[in-house]
């Protein structure tokens, strides 16, 4: 009976972390769409504002690289979990 409740605390923990994560993409794509909001606007630039506008070019940057960077991971992750089941289907 002990190691079911562990096994349910894991799964538990395991759930917040998931949500936890997804939390942080979905903030993560806000930010992004506000970045390129910003950008699109066409208005004249003193020194101080091409400054801010760099750093939100980098900052976008930096984000679509770390999203571009999750996605390859993700698409791994499914092709050792899901290719070993075509692998076995075609192989047959």
């Amino acid at each position: 009976m002990a190691e079911g409740n562990i096994n349910e605390t894991e799964e538990n923990g395991n759930t917040e972390q998931d949500e936890q994560r997804v939390d942080i993409v979905e903030c993560k794509k806000r930010l992004r769409e506000a970045y390129e909001t910003i950008l699109m606007y066409k208005v004249p630039l003193d020194d101080l504002d091409r400054k801010l506008h760099r750093q939100i070019r980098m900052g976008l940057a930096d984000s679509c690289a770390e999203l571009n960077k999750s996605k390859e991971q993700a698409d791994l992750r499914s092709y050792f979990t899901n290719g070993k089941k075509y692998l076995r289907c075609t192989l047959k």
